[in-house]
């Protein structure tokens, strides 16, 4: 052996303590203390015994989720409850029972609160001592082939979680969450387009623990496909793998190990895994507990921080801000996007590009953030047809009749001025565009336009927070 490779080991193992000693100072972090856990279990008891009293005789409940399966971290103590009726059963009837439960055993006298959600379909939360309890009605199975509902299966991912993770390895799903956290793609919402937590349990299932699954993705290559119910990784150039992404469409698949037919994945965006796979390289470069959780920051003086900002990037800031309909948050969520895509389709056609685009939502209120270039100059070429091409040349030239006109060539071009002066005006112009209308959650026509020197302080916090989310990269 030589010296060189010698040392490298060396240097490997020492960077492996390391880590360990960071994992092992994380789940001191993260994991709840058994008071904390009593205090929720005494919670979800009380609410158990109520609902007890009214439900059905046929029917069955069952807690799930992390708090059930033992990987929840310090500070999230929501409760997840399955109110599970016969195969038979009638699923609108179904639903109404178990909302109509839920209303019925909560004290408003104490402060508790009734709210309906909706996903396939409706279910209920109650706050009871200040812990979230979702009451979901669903169906008793066995196998995935009894099916009625999407949420149905949760309980096999329950029984196989619990099957199959140790108390170490229920540790190491808290700290890849918290790692996952830190980077802000945790969470299956549309908003983050992360990793759910069935997910993380699978990942650390599949790899055994939170410093293979690093070293694993380091070396990920698209498609990557796993089958945790085999504990292992398809070979992303195998016809299995190919056959995978034609079936799911996606270039990410986690195969449920309850439901072959399901991606666990379905939710985890390219961007999201991208940066997974970036501050996994660092961490294992510099394992550190500053590296693991990052450079913090804070969001005061956000207005300030954003002009600062703008003036480093030589660029102004437009900000479109507008309320929301009190619905789901990822039906909110889709149509901000929609419109995000539709404004910067609207911009790319009239001679803009943003530096940057952001969007986010807090609450009943939505913003749009465009960093764009201040040096921009009006107007732009447009590259027609060949003359050769019989009609295509005349066409142009009819379209673009108020245009100046040259050839390059033998292909028409024309210069056309700009419709708006700049990117503010495009935005206030916004409601003349039929896709917008379309739009119905969002209050476009009652839209508040800002630049960084006029945005109130409120909106510029939510303008940096999602400047910093989407620049925050570890490499």
């Amino acid at each position: 052996m030589s010296i060189a490779s010698s040392s490298s080991k060396k240097e490997s193992k020492a960077d492996s303590q390391r880590l360990r000693a960071v994992v092992d100072r994380v789940i001191d972090d993260v994991r709840p203390s058994k008071s904390e856990i009593d205090g929720v279990i005494a919670i979800s008891n009380n609410i158990a015994a109520r609902i007890k009293k009214l439900m059905p005789k046929d029917t069955e409940l069952v807690i799930v989720g992390s708090m059930a399966r033992g990987t929840q971290v310090k500070g999230s103590y929501d409760v997840d409850m399955f109110l599970l009726y016969p195969r038979n059963f009638d699923e609108k009837l179904m639903e109404r029972m178990t909302l109509d439960i839920a209303k019925k055993i909560i004290d408003k006298n104490k402060g508790e609160s009734f709210t309906i959600k909706y996903a396939q379909h409706p279910y209920a939360r109650i706050n009871v001592g200040g812990v979230d309890a979702d009451i979901v009605p669903a169906y008793k199975i066995n196998s995935i082939l009894e099916k009625g509902t999407a949420v149905d299966r949760t309980p096999l991912h329950n029984e196989f979680i619990l099957s199959h993770l140790s108390a170490r390895q229920k540790d190491e799903v808290r700290v890849l969450k918290a790692f996952l956290k830190a980077q802000g793609i945790y969470g299956a919402e549309v908003s983050i387009e992360g990793f759910s937590g069935y997910l993380c349990e699978l990942l650390i299932h599949t790899y055994g623990s939170f410093e293979a699954l690093l070293k694993a993705v380091v070396t990920a290559r698209l498609p990557w496909v796993l089958d945790p119910k085999e504990s292992a990784r398809i070979e992303p150039q195998s016809e299995t793998a190919s056959k995978l992404v034609k079936k799911f469409l996606k270039e990410i698949v986690v195969i449920d190990p309850t439901d072959s037919n399901r991606n666990v994945a379905a939710a985890l965006s390219i961007e999201s895994f991208s940066r997974f796979v970036l501050a996994a390289k660092k961490l294992l470069a510099t394992p550190s507990i500053e590296v693991f959780y990052g450079k913090g920051y804070s969001d005061a003086y956000a207005k300030n921080k954003l002009e600062r900002i703008a003036k480093s990037l030589d660029c102004d800031v437009y900000t479109m801000a507008f309320g929301l309909a009190d619905i789901a948050a990822d039906i909110k969520w889709q149509q901000l996007k929609r419109l995000n895509r539709s404004i910067q389709a609207l911009m790319k056609k009239n001679g803009f590009a943003p530096i940057i685009a952001l969007q986010d939502m807090e609450g009943d209120h939505g913003i749009l953030s465009y960093f764009m270039n201040r040096h921009y100059n009006g107007s732009r070429t447009v590259e027609g047809p060949s003359v050769f091409l019989k009609g295509a040349a005349e066409l142009f030239c009819k379209v673009h009749s108020k245009s100046y006109m040259y050839l390059d060539a033998d292909r028409v071009m024309a210069i056309e001025k700009p419709e708006y002066k700049d990117a503010m005006e495009l935005l206030k112009g916004i409601n003349r565009s039929k896709e917008i209308s379309k739009l119905s959650h969002i209050r476009v026509r009652e839209a508040k336009f800002f630049s960084s020197t006029s945005m109130p302080e409120d909106y510029a916090r939510l303008v940096y927070r999602s400047f910093v989310k989407k620049t925050s990269l570890r490499v």
